[in-house]
Parts: structure tokens; C-alpha cells; sequence
């Protein structure tokens, strides 16, 4: 409940430089009694600019300074709730807004909107149009409940029952569910993007594979190539080196130069002997005289002679043949040594080139192998990233899923919640309680203003007004007497209901000259008992008329306004 303790104000409006303070908790009744234009409804001004910074009248706010001083309007407004004591200041020419709890000032660290809702929201728990329904009923700058639209009036009522809060969820949940339903698409689209990639890097895997495979096999036919060559160039060089070998001991240092020279030595020899004895053999034969000593040389000597060396001659020339002969053999074997060296070259030529080829060929499938294996840890490594990239990809699509999955269990969630907030779901089934209530307690103020009709207002928000026998009737067509009874029946209503449902429950009550012209004397002196009833339950009620002839016995304080040199000036307890 608010308790509102006092307001004061200066430079506002008639109001001049000196506070006015006017206390609004100490009187169960007051009437404020004034002529027109002395500033007694400023009262409502003061209280309504202090709270929400707009008066009741229907004026600009720079018309709200006092137009002689034209500077320093403040306004002051003392009030207490859920035990604590709020002073909220406010001024024009300059601007001033200020909130006091509990005597230290709640900072402001957002626009003075944002300050204002804060004290709408967090402190008085209610709005101004709300406030001047349950508080307020005038003539003055005033819409009564019953000209106010359906959206109007369930604004009002919602406030009044604590079911507002239904209407901020469902305004809350419908920008959650558009922000829900922009995440679920946007989720969807992210999850046909990393499908894709998915795909398109199981592409790559299959690919890499095939590449691999095409590479590692390239590389192992040319090592088969080279194995096959390899193995037949060594084979081919165990059976050069088998033949070298033999080629070696067939050779084995064996040399028949000097055989064959000392041979044809002695066949040199033996040749020239022979010519000298057959040159002495011819010569015997052939001369009859000795040419040295001119002898005559005897037939036997010639023939004893050529007897003796006949023979030698042909042992000599057999063995001159032998000699050729064995010369011949000799050199047949020196040629054959000389052929066998000459392959043992070749041979050995050609084991040096096979063990160059080997060593090469060998070279050549080690690089091979090295590139092979290069080649698998590149694509090892290649792999590792790709794989490693598709894991990732799977992980981000797992989690796509799972946020998915509770996107769409909030999406069910909210559209639970929707239905229930929804004007049939739980507001729906609140009003339907409260309906009968806030009728019977339309109707017991109407009764006891003996304003015997039977009004209702339905589940939109629209009224029946039906008389004791039946007949339908409008708002509209009553006299004002009569609507200033429903009007502040309502007005009754509301309070009741704001107090049973402590949701803007409050001390204050202000009748703006509802005494003045509407209600007939019956109507006022039972209006006068219901606030006086309402004065019991600590209710501060203040009455505002510019009937001089108000009975002030029946309010517990007067208070007179009155004009002095353009300025207001109130008198207490006259």
C-alpha cells in the first residue's frame, strides 16, 4: 500500500515562491473549498506532476512554472511503501527530477525515462492512467471509466488485478518467440552449411585416398621396376665376378714370353750352325782345293767329311723344327693367356659397370622409398587435418543439433505459455473469478446511492445497464447525476478491489467538485457516509468543491484557497 504523507510546491503554477504544503495522511476527510480560478485543483496538479511529471489538466509543461517568477518550480511529493519513505523532487526552469529513499538519493544512471519507469515499475507499481482511476475523480481534464475504450478499460482493470503482468509475458514471449524463430532458422541454415561442408570434406577424404593410392602405387611399380632390375644386374654381377674369378686362375700369373725368346734364342743358334756346316758340306762337296793352304783335298776326306755332319745337319734341322714347333705351341698358349687377359679386362670392365648400376639402381629405389614415405607422412599429415577438420565439422554439427533440439523444446514451451497468456487462457480464467466480484461491489455502491439498477461488465470489457424491470439502457443515457453515481461507484470499486488485492492500493482519495453540479443532496449526503466509512479504514479522503454552503461539519479539516496579488494562498481549518 502507498501511504502519501505530504506535498509541497513552489513557482508552480499560481503558486509563488514560498513552499505551500499541503499533508495528506493526518485527516481521514478534507474539503477543499475555493472559488474558481483560486487554484484549489492544483492540488491534483501537484500530485500527479510529482509522481509521473504530467498534471490532470490538459496543459504544457512550460506553462506549468508560474508565469510571474518564471523559474524554480518545484514540486515535492512524501510517500511510504513496503516500508520504506521515498521524496521524490521535481522541478522546471531548470529541470530537476530527483528520488530520495530512505533519505539517500537513488542515483540516476539512465535517461530520465528510464529513471521514471523505474519509479513507476519498481516503487509505485502503477501508471498514470491506472493512478487516476483509483485515486482521482474530477470534471477537470477527467475520462471516466465508462468513455475510456475496451483496450482502455482493460488496461485498468489488468492493473487493478495483478493480471497486467500477463499481457508484458505475452508482449515478452511474442519478441522471444520472434527472436526463437530467427535462432531455429538461423540454426537451420548454419546446419545445411556445416552439412555441406560435412559432404564436401568426406569429398576431400575419398579424394585424398584415391591420390594417395595413385601416388604410393606409381612409386611402388617403378621400385618393382627397379627391384627386377636390381636383382638381374646382381645376378648378372655374381656371374661377371664368377667369371672373372675363373678367368684368374686360368691365367694364374702364367707368362710364356720368355720361353718362346729363349727358344728362338737357341733356334737362332741352331740355325746359324747349321748354315756354316752346310755351307762347309756344300763346299767340301763342291771344291777340289783347300782355298786356305791350296791343298788338294782328298775324296775321302770329302767323303768322311760330309759322312760326319750329314747327320748332324738333319738332327739339327729336326731340332730347329722342334724348336718351331714349340715355339708355335708357345705362342698359341701365350695368345690364348693374352685372350684370357683380355676378357679378365673386359670383365672386369664391365663388373665395374654393373656395380655402378647396382649402387645407382640401389640410390634410386632408396629414393623412392625415402619419397614414398615422404609422401605418406605428407599425406598422413594431410589426413590427420582433413579428418581432424570433419571431426570438427561433425562436433559443430552435434552441437547445431542438440541447440536445435532445445530451440525446438522452447519453441513447444513457449507455445504452451502462449496459449495460456492468450486473452481466453489464464487472464481469461482470473477475470471469470473476479467478474462477480467487482459486479456485486459495483452494485452495492450504486444501492447505497439508491441507484437501483443492475450493472455488469463482461469478460470484453462492456457494460449492461439493466433497470429493476429489465429494460436495457446505455451509459450515455442517464443524467449526469446519475453518471457521476456509476462513476464513482467505480471509482469505489476500484479501491475495494485494490485494496483486496494490495496491488495499487493507496491512502488518497480526491473528488474534484464532484458535489458541485452532478449529485442531488440525497446522492451527496450518502456519498458523504461512504467516505466517511472509508475515512475508517485509513483511507484520506479530500473532497475538492466551490460550494461555499458545503457542510464542513462533516469533513474532519477545511481547507480554504484563495488569490492574494496573483498568488494562491490556503487557509487551514477555517
Amino acid at each position: 500500500m502507498i501511504i502519501f504523507h505530504k506535498v509541497r510546491a513552489k513557482n508552480f503554477l499560481a503558486i509563488g515562491n514560498r513552499f505551500i504544503e499541503i499533508v495528506l495522511d493526518q485527516h481521514p476527510t478534507t474539503l477543499v473549498l475555493g472559488k474558481n480560478g483560486s487554484g484549489k485543483s492544483t492540488i491534483l496538479d501537484m500530485i500527479l506532476f510529482g509522481l509521473f511529471g504530467y498534471p490532470l489538466r490538459n496543459i504544457n509543461l512550460n506553462q506549468i512554472v508560474n508565469s510571474i517568477n518564471k523559474k524554480d518550480c518545484i514540486v515535492e511529493i512524501e510517500f511510504s511503501t513496503r516500508g520504506h519513505r521515498y521524496l521524490i523532487r521535481r522541478g522546471l526552469a531548470p529541470n530537476c527530477f530527483v528520488i530520495f529513499k530512505d533519505g539517500e538519493e537513488i542515483i540516476q544512471e539512465a535517461k530520465t525515462k528510464d529513471y521514471q519507469n523505474m519509479l513507476e515499475e519498481k516503487v509505485l507499481q502503477v501508471d498514470y492512467e491506472t493512478f487516476r482511476q483509483v485515486v482521482v475523480l474530477g470534471s477537470a481534464s477527467y475520462v471516466p471509466f465508462m468513455r475510456l475504450k475496451s483496450t482502455e478499460r482493460k488496461e485498468i482493470i489488468e492493473d487493478l488485478l495483478n493480471i497486467k503482468i500477463f499481457s508484458e509475458m505475452a508482449a515478452i514471449l511474442k519478441t522471444k518467440f520472434t527472436n526463437l524463430k530467427s535462432e531455429i532458422e538461423r540454426t537451420d541454415s548454419e546446419l545445411v552449411a556445416i552439412t555441406q561442408k560435412i559432404t564436401m570434406q568426406e569429398g576431400y577424404c575419398q579424394e585424398a585416398k584415391k591420390r594417395k593410392n595413385i601416388q604410393t602405387s606409381s612409386i611402388d611399380e617403378q621400385i618393382t621396376e627397379h627391384q627386377k632390375t636390381l636383382t638381374a644386374t646382381i645376378k648378372e654381377s655374381e656371374e661377371c665376378s664368377a667369371r672373372i674369378s675363373e678367368l684368374t686362375d686360368q691365367i694364374a700369373d702364367q707368362t710364356y714370353t720368355a720361353n718362346i725368346k729363349e727358344m728362338e734364342t737357341l733356334k737362332i743358334k741352331l740355325e746359324s750352325t747349321q748354315e756354316r756346316i752346310k755351307r762347309d758340306v756344300n763346299f767340301i762337296k763342291n771344291s777340289d782345293v783347300c782355298p786356305t793352304c791350296t791343298q788338294k783335298i782328298l775324296d775321302d776326306f770329302k767323303t768322311e767329311f760330309v759322312a760326319i755332319r750329314e747327320p748332324k745337319i738333319t738332327q739339327r734341322d729336326q731340332a730347329i723344327k722342334d724348336i718351331v714347333e714349340k715355339i708355335e705351341n708357345l705362342e698359341a698358349k701365350q695368345k690364348e693367356i693374352d685372350d684370357y687377359k683380355n676378357q679378365l679386362s673386359e670383365a672386369r670392365s664391365n663388373l665395374l659397370g654393373l656395380n655402378g648400376k647396382i649402387k645407382y639402381i640401389s640410390g634410386t629405389i632408396g629414393r623412392l622409398t625415402e619419397q614414398k614415405v615422404k609422401a605418406l607422412e605428407a599425406q598422413s599429415t594431410s589426413d590427420d587435418k582433413i579428418e581432424m577438420a570433419l571431426a570438427d565439422f561433425r562436433s559443430e554439427k552435434d552441437q547445431l543439433e542438440t541447440t536445435k533440439r532445445g530451440q525446438q523444446e522452447t519453441r513447444y514451451l513457449y507455445e504452451m505459455a502462449t496459449a495460456m497468456l492468450k486473452e481466453t487462457g489464464v487472464k481469461s480464467k482470473i477475470l471469470e473469478q473476479y467478474l462477480p466480484i467487482l459486479n456485486n461491489t459495483i452494485n452495492h455502491y450504486l444501492n447505497r446511492m439508491e441507484f437501483l439498477v443492475d450493472f455488469n461488465i463482461n469478460g470484453n470489457f462492456e457494460e449492461t445497464i439493466k433497470s429493476r424491470f429489465r429494460d436495457e439502457f446505455s451509459y450515455e443515457s442517464f443524467s449526469e447525476g446519475e453518471k457521476a453515481r456509476i462513476n464513482l461507484a467505480l471509482l469505489l470499486t476500484w479501491r475495494a478491489i485494490a485494496t483486496m488485492k494490495n496491488s495499487i492500493s493507496t491512502n488518497l482519495l480526491v473528488l474534484d467538485e464532484i458535489f458541485d453540479s452532478s449529485l442531488d443532496s440525497f446522492g451527496s449526503e450518502e456519498l458523504i457516509k461512504i467516505l466517511n466509512d472509508l475515512g475508517e479504514d485509513k483511507t484520506n479522503v479530500m473532497v475538492i468543491s466551490h460550494r461555499s454552503e458545503m457542510a464542513t461539519d462533516k469533513f474532519s479539516r477545511t481547507i480554504k484557497f484563495t488569490k492574494m496579488k496573483d498568488y494562491t494562498v490556503i487557509h487551514e481549518n477555517i
